[in-house]
Parts: C-alpha cells; structure tokens; sequence
C-alpha cells in the first residue's frame, strides 16, 4: 500500500473544483484566474480530456502560475495523456497540467490545498500527485512538532485522511 504525507502548517484555501462537461469554454477558469485561484482541479471526461475551447484558459492559468490539476469525472476512471487531439490528455501534460491519477475531484481538492500550504514548487507539487513514491526527506523532528494538517493518501483505496493534530 502506498501512501503520500504532505507536511504542512497550512491549508491554501484558495483551490476551485470544475466539474468538465461536453462544449464547455474557458469562462469559468478565466474567471478563477482573474479573481486570484491559487490551484484549480478540473474533472475532466474519460481519462482526462477536455472540450477543445476549455484549452485557452487551461493555458492562460499554467502561464499565470495557477496549478491545474486533471482528474476524470468518471467513478473509476484514472486520467493518462493517452490522446492527442485538442483537448486531450497529452496536450494538456504538455501544457504543464498535472495529473491526478484516480483521485476523485474533491479529495484531488483537499491534496492540493495540502500541497499548496507546503509549496508553490510546481515540480515538487507535480511529484506529490503523479510520483506515488514521494517521501518528503527535507523535514526533521523539530518541524514535525509544527506540523497541523498531515494529508495520508492511500492510493490503492483512493482513501484520503486528513489528520489534524493539536
């Protein structure tokens, strides 16, 4: 069983939830942008892809900095940039867009306030979804004894825990 802790003394509220639904634009997520979203997960269709005119504000809010993270809607589905057509999986990878794996939408939220809290290191936020062997080295017993929120992520159960301690 492989879990992911996230470290942290802070919870970044400022994270959105898009549902994604077929011949949506990017309203929704210029919006979010321009009124200060720090990480924005979006649900996406199938494995991972988005209509086609969803893709300039997916682009406008990785070029401004804001974290996208791509989970699919589907109960069981698992987002992979399998197709390349506009809007799918591998154009948005390549954007920069970080992937959730099979994490539904609302636990994708939480993980991201978690990890927005710890970091705004986009490589390091990336790791913390994508490589399910991130262990965070960098922290030692007199951080720990900081620590308020602890993220467990179990990923063979999609289970998140959030751990709060006093």
């Amino acid at each position: 069983m492989d879990k992911t802790h996230i470290f942290t003394d802070k919870i970044e509220t400022k994270v959105d939830l898009i549902k994604c639904a077929a011949g949506m634009d990017s309203k929704i997520i210029d919006f979010l942008v321009e009124t200060g979203s720090k990480g924005i997960v979006i649900e996406a269709l199938g494995r991972g892809n988005v209509p086609p005119k969803m893709i300039s504000g997916i682009k406008n809010a990785i070029e401004k900095e804001v974290i996208v993270v791509i989970v699919s809607r589907c109960f069981r589905g698992r987002v992979l940039d399998t197709y390349g057509y506009e809007g799918g999986g591998k154009m948005l990878k390549d954007m920069g867009a970080v992937f959730g794996d099979s994490l539904p939408g609302q636990k994708a939220r939480i993980k991201l306030m978690l990890a927005l809290g710890k970091t705004s290191d986009k490589l390091e936020i990336k790791r913390i979804f994508e490589g399910y062997n991130y262990k965070n080295t960098n922290y030692n017993k007199n951080y720990t004894n900081n620590i308020r929120y602890v993220l467990t992520y179990i990923s063979k159960y999609d289970n998140i825990i959030l751990k709060t301690k006093y």
